[in-house]
């Protein structure tokens, strides 16, 4: 008779061992959708993990003397520009600004004046809150100035009313830095009046617009003839104050901001302009008319409607600030003389506004069938 064949018993360590080195290897062969089934299932991810990390805005106020500190909004960081009495102004605090190495890992910036809140109406909070409800762009920019958008051509137009012969020194300018002279005269899109010292953007969008104007700086000075160039940095009087106002060069670089995003190196960045709720000094009803006409006369590119435009505008002004000041500052245009700008297009797909441009002004935009003109 056969003996029965004996069974050895296993060692229970080397049974464990076993076990784990087979799970291990079950797993490693595992797809994810096989794997979801098993105890060692990762958790899901947070709404906030998945949305990624929210992003890091910096926004700093300057003051240029003590007694303008208390009067800076505390959402703000507040940025000590006492003894910065730069030529430049607003470009050499963000020059400056450009220059910290944290602020290339924020992603967006931007330096305001100390009395932003007072000039716009806004709060730094609400600020934030208007950039997050119109998110994934370069550049956001401010312009509180509803009646000037609604009284000028363009920004330009209007700095002739702040400095004598500031736009034939401008066309110098623009000619001696290779820029489209054809800007000073055209009729500006309300979306793209704005200035320098209301912006905040990407690192990226700074470091180009910053090195953009210092190339623009450095042809001018050295294309410009000598005199016209010492113009640039000279002030005159205030007509009304006698103070002297600020330097030619500090309002034209202001004001190239439009010129910029007209620019081969501007359209690569979408930017956005920020319409204020509550602008401080509402127009009357005439500058609600106003801008209305402007806004349908660039909109349909249509000559006849920015002539009627110009000649409404020209009673205005000459009924409220007088036939002596308007027939001064004031650049009169016929129909055949209004220039639109030849890459409109291009420049309005890449800025848009938060809010109509109607709403800043308290009245609802008119319709262009209102003035003859199709939509």
């Amino acid at each position: 008779m056969l003996a029965p064949r004996l069974h050895a018993v296993a060692d229970p360590r080397s049974m464990a061992n076993m076990k784990t080195s087979t799970k291990r290897a079950e797993l490693a062969k595992a797809t994810p959708e096989t794997r979801s089934g098993s105890r060692l299932r990762s958790p899901a991810p947070k709404e906030k993990d998945r949305a990624g990390p929210a992003p890091q805005i910096r926004l700093f106020q300057y003051f240029n003397l003590p007694e303008q500190r208390p009067f800076l909004d505390p959402g703000f960081e507040a940025l000590d520009n006492i003894g910065h009495d730069a030529p430049l102004a607003a470009l050499d605090v963000l020059t400056r600004q450009a220059q910290r190495a944290e602020l290339t890992q924020a992603s967006l910036w931007g330096a305001l004046s100390w009395d932003f809140g007072e000039t716009t109406g806004m709060t730094a909070q609400e600020l934030r809150q208007q950039i997050a409800g119109n998110p994934g762009h370069d550049a956001y920019f401010i312009y509180p100035h509803p009646q000037i958008e609604a009284l000028y051509q363009n920004v330009w137009q209007h700095g002739e009313t702040l400095q004598p012969h500031f736009l034939a020194l401008s066309k110098e300018f623009f000619r001696a830095a290779k820029l489209p002279v054809d800007l000073l005269k055209t009729l500006q899109p309300p979306r793209l009046f704005g200035t320098t010292d209301c912006v905040l953007a990407t690192p990226a969008f700074w470091n180009s617009y910053l090195a953009w104007i210092s190339m623009a700086l450095k042809l001018a000075e050295k294309n410009m003839p000598p005199a016209a160039f010492d113009m640039l940095y000279s002030s005159a009087p205030d007509e009304q104050t006698g103070r002297a106002t600020a330097p030619c060069i500090r309002l034209i670089v202001e004001r190239l901001l439009s010129v910029y995003l007209h620019s081969d190196e501007g359209r690569q960045f979408k930017a956005c302009k920020l319409v204020p709720a509550n602008p401080p000094a509402p127009p009357d009803v005439h500058l609600r008319l106003l801008a209305d006409m402007r806004r349908v006369a660039c909109q349909s590119r249509s000559t006849w409607l920015a002539s009627c435009w110009a000649n409404y505008r020209d009673l205005y002004c000459a009924e409220r600030f007088g036939a002596a000041w308007a027939s001064k500052h004031l650049k009169p245009f016929a129909a055949n003389e209004v220039i639109f700008p030849s890459n409109e297009a291009d420049i309005i797909s890449t800025v848009s506004t938060s809010t109509p441009t109607a709403a800043i002004i308290g009245q609802p935009q008119l319709p262009a069938a209102a003035f003859g003109v199709p939509a």
